[in-house]
């Protein structure tokens, strides 16, 4: 029995033996060299195969360097080590069990020669014709178990030589792994295919095969699949790198290759996507991240080109992307495969579009962050959260779809549109409704075209959009309202405010594009304020903060608009005016303005009925009233503006820089009416200042020469009111002709005309003719001449009416002809007794005699040598003629060498001053304190036998 125990062993032992030496040495050699035999034969090309090994107790083989060249000679197949373990429970399952099938890196070159030819084509084994095929009966997959299948390190290496330019993709470090895989049945007819990756990726299939003729059906699903992992194999076209993201996929199909054709059939098709992430390969930066996407629902019927899709559903997606001044983005560049600028487009296809239904599209919690770099500073906008629900989708066909939008603007405003949307052609019917979008953060574009600072400011907005594509015009209607709320600008070259309003609301807008149109019912303005100004340098705000457009060749006429606005209503208006040229600045501003400009059009026959009330600096009434057209290309204006009791020390700056003084005190009020018709302009301004007062003097390289308080003084009635008239007209588009300028040239003359000709101007105000600035005296004569008291009486009312003003009164004498008019009287008073002249009353023989006798006395001589006894003719005069000439001739000696003092010159101006005052005072009852006596003049110039006393006025 031990013998025979041993004999078993010994048997035993030396099976065991032959197995593992023909096991591990002997069927490698034979296994190596049958498979080069049969695989060069099959291929067609020398196989190469570096080494096999077998291990007969694991039931494992290991091939290494294995290797299929093609027609050219390169490698075209091959791997360096491929390990296969059978296992023996193969038995008990009745199926082929694998525990682990490894390839360590697999290599393939597919390449396509020139001419379109692939050399894998060429491995493959030569067939019969089809006629001498046999029809093969339909057989089920082979039972079949893979507990581990892995590739490792493999490398796939695409060539293209059938191309102008020869492409070339190389792939490196590809890898796979499954595990569980099987083939076994569920059931009669049903097979079932199940296996995983390493990084949790599944993929299961369920149904049936036939293989001739080809048909399948079943449910295939993936999922837990590495966006990465596909993303692996194309990387090389590109500009994105996606380091996270898991696809699922899952459907019913059938295929069916029965026929000539392939057949197939999608039903219950699903597809998700989570988590995914897209990054830039330069900038690593991540400017796509999304949540999820789901597509459910989905049917295939390639018979009828349709696809149908229940639902397509997608939350939590975050976009960043930048817009360059062509309107491009960087995602969508990120987006662009490389070389894809370059590839042709593809042939159009004749047959029948497919047609794509969806019946919802849902979007939520999506956010997008666009940062426009075509502005200066970049824009940013960040849009969040989005919803949107789209229903009835058809691609391929007219359709409607119903559309709702929701979105966030910048943490502030909010945005939704609802409506139907039409899809070829495009159309679109939506209800708007905007809520305080932050006009802030427009601030990139304002600064295009203006130097101003957006520090605040809504815009909201409610109405219909009507959309449509008419031929090449785009016609877009909306209906609605549109406002603005707690808008404020800053100039930023003054560092003040500019523009702003607590709100403003333009009330049912209806606008068309086609033709173009504009009507607003109306627009309400609370509490509107904008500031003009002139700075030091004499340009304006508006000049300073505009922005000089860009040069620009093209001139792109546009249609004009018919623009008519119902009413504009303004409550709590104000408006400021400053003046930088002067030193002091001058500012004034009006408030509280209310009211309301209504009918307001661009039809050219149309008129706007204008009534508006205000204050100047908190007090004065402001009222203004009429009709104009500003819209219409043919301007049209009568417009009435009145403000009354302004004060005038607000205009104290202007005051010191031209008149030379400040304002103590005073009123103004102005009456102006303007008509403009056309270019034709006729204005009526009446100025009216009560109480100006002047204050103290200021000096200036502009103040004028005028003697200010003179032409004050002058324009001045005696209740302290200056009351002026100042019509202007002219033709606006000559270009010579300035409203503003001209009034200023009218209100200079005036006063020119005041101080340089004042008694003119008391002439033309009050009577008396228009010399009024002297009073004539005859020679010798100190009293007043009845043809002088209408002067003095026009003086004198002036006075009365002027009570700012003063008389200078200068008593004037001539020492030719009040010498010669003293000496006459004092010789003939003598003479006479009386103070009389030579042609009043003939000389009586005795007077004659008292004549010679003064001659005598004074000369020491005869006057008989002043006459000759003979005329012209030598005739002998007449003795009583020659004595009467003598005596004349005689008289007028003595006059002419009468010795006239000074003094009495002086007096005789003295008392004519005198006769003057006193006429004044007495008669115009007007003050001494006005009236100025000056300094007399004795060599004044007789003109028409009168010697003239000027009057000079001037002002207290």
């Amino acid at each position: 029995m031990h013998r025979r125990s041993l004999r078993i062993a010994l048997i035993i032992v030396l099976l065991v033996a032959s197995y593992a030496v023909i096991g591990f040495f002997v069927t490698p050699g034979i296994v190596k060299s049958k498979a080069i035999e049969m695989l060069s034969q099959y291929t067609g090309q020398r196989v190469a195969i570096h080494e096999v090994k077998i291990n007969p107790f694991a039931l494992s083989v290991t091939i290494r360097g294995f290797s299929v060249p093609d027609s050219s000679g390169a490698r075209c197949l091959g791997f360096e080590e491929m390990y296969l373990n059978f296992k023996a429970s193969s038995l008990v399952r009745r199926a082929y069990t694998f525990g682990e099938f490894r390839v360590t890196k697999p290599f393939v070159r597919f390449a396509i020669r020139k001419g379109g030819q692939a050399n894998l084509s060429e491995l493959m084994p030569r067939t019969q014709p089809p006629d001498t095929i046999k029809s093969t009966p339909k057989r089920e997959l082979p039972r079949l178990i893979l507990e581990n299948l892995a590739i490792e390190k493999g490398q796939a290496v695409f060539e293209d030589d059938n191309r102008a330019v020869p492409f070339v993709a190389q792939f490196d470090s590809l890898g796979f792994s499954l595990r569980d895989f099987t083939t076994l049945p569920r059931k009669e007819g049903l097979y079932e295919f199940e296996a995983s990756t390493n990084h949790g990726e599944v993929m299961h299939w369920r149904g049936n095969v036939a293989v001739s003729p080809l048909r399948s059906a079943g449910h295939l699903a993936l999922s837990g699949i590495e966006a990465h992992t596909l993303w692996s194999y194309v990387q090389d076209r590109l500009k994105f790198d996606v380091p996270s993201g898991k696809i699922g996929l899952s459907a019913d199909y059938v295929v069916d290759y029965s026929s000539d054709s392939l057949a197939y059939q999608v039903h219950n098709g699903e597809f998700s996507l989570s988590d995914l992430t897209i990054a830039d390969k330069a900038s690593r930066s991540t400017p796509f991240q999304m949540g999820s996407f789901d597509i459910k629902n989905v049917d295939v019927d390639p018979q009828h080109r349709l696809v149908q899709i229940g639902l397509i559903h997608s939350e939590k997606c975050a976009v960043q992307t930048t817009v360059d001044s062509l309107g491009n983005t960087s995602l969508a560049d990120l987006l662009t495969l490389k070389g894809a600028e370059t590839t042709p487009a593809a042939p159009t296809d004749s047959t029948a579009p497919w047609v794509v239904d969806i019946q919802r599209i849902e979007v939520k919690d999506y956010s997008a962050h666009i940062t426009d770099l075509s502005t200066d500073p970049s824009a940013n906008w960040v849009i969040e959260p989005i919803a949107l629900t789209v229903d009835s989708v058809s691609i391929g066909r007219p359709s409607q779809v119903a559309l709702s939008l929701q979105a966030g603007i910048n943490h502030s405003g909010n945005v939704t549109l609802a409506g139907t949307l039409g899809l070829n052609p495009i159309t679109a019917d939506l209800t708007l409704s905007a809520e305080t979008i932050p006009l802030a953060d427009c601030q990139p574009y304002l600064s295009r075209y203006a130097k101003l600072d957006l520090k605040s400011g809504t815009l909201s907005s409610s109405g219909q959009i009507h959309y449509l594509r008419r031929d090449t015009v785009n016609v877009i209607d909306f209906t609605g309202d549109v406002s603005s709320a707690s808008l404020r600008t800053i100039d930023r070259v003054a560092q003040q405010d500019f523009l702003r309003w607590s709100k403003l609301e333009l009330k049912q807008v209806d606008y068309h594009s086609e033709p173009p149109s504009l009507h607003i019912r109306e627009i309400a303005l609370q509490s509107p304020y904008v500031r003009y100004a002139i700075a030091a340098d004499r340009s304006t705000n508006l000049q300073s903060i505009m922005t000089a457009p860009a040069d620009s060749d093209t001139v792109q006429t546009q249609p004009s608009t018919s623009v008519t606005v119902g009413s504009v209503q303004v409550s709590n208006g104000s408006l400021n005016f400053t003046d930088l040229t002067l030193t002091p600045g001058f500012t004034i501003s009006i408030e509280s303005l209310n009211g309301a400009i209504k009918g307001l059009s661009s039809e050219q026959l149309a008129r706007a009925d204008v009534a508006l009330q205000g204050k100047v600096d908190k007090y004065a009434p402001v009222e203004i009233e009429g009709q104009v057209n500003p819209l219409s290309g043919e301007a049209f204006t009568d417009i009435t503006m009145k403000f009354h009791g302004i004060e005038l020390t607000t205009f104290t700056p202007y005051a010191g820089k031209y008149a030379g003084y400040r304002i103590d005190k005073g009123k103004l009020s102005l009456d102006l009416h303007y008509k403009l018709s056309k270019s034709s302009l006729d204005a009526t301004n009446h100025v009216v200042m009560d109480q100006l007062t002047l204050g103290e003097r200021v000096d200036g390289p502009d103040v004028t020469k005028l003697p200010v308080r003179l032409a004050i003084a002058l324009l001045k009635d005696r209740h302290g009111v200056i009351d002026l008239d100042i019509p202007v007209s002219g033709d606006l588009n000559d270009p010579k002709f300035k409203v503003m300028p001209l009034i200023v040239k009218i209100l200079l003359n005036l006063a020119t005309k005041a101080v340089t000709a004042p008694f003119a101007l008391i002439g033309s105000l009050f009577g008396g003719g228009e010399d009024l600035s002297s009073v004539n005296f005859l020679p010798g004569v100190d009293s007043l001449d009845a043809t002088q008291l209408p002067k003095l009486a026009s003086v004198a009312k002036a006075l009365t009416e002027r009570p700012q003003l003063l008389l200078d009164i200068r008593g004037t004498a001539s020492d030719s002809a009040d010498r010669r008019a003293i000496a006459v009287s004092s010789i003939l008073k003598q003479v006479r007794g009386e103070e009389t002249s030579v042609e009043e009353k003939p000389l009586s023989v005795l007077e004659q005699s008292k004549v010679k006798a003064l001659y005598v006395d004074r000369f020491k001589m005869s006057p008989d040598s002043l006459i000759a006894p003979l005329d012209s003719s030598g005739k002998k005069r007449d003795k009583q003629e020659y004595k009467l000439a003598v005596t004349i001739a005689a008289l007028q000696r003595i006059i002419a060498e009468y010795d006239v003092p000074e003094d009495n010159l002086r007096d005789l101006a003295r008392r004519r001053a005198s006769a003057i005052k006193g006429y004044l005072i007495h008669q115009g009852s007007i003050e001494d304190a006005r009236l100025m006596l000056q300094d007399v003049e004795i060599k004044a110039q007789a003109q028409d036998g009168r010697i003239s006393l000027p009057l000079v006025l001037n002002a207290r």
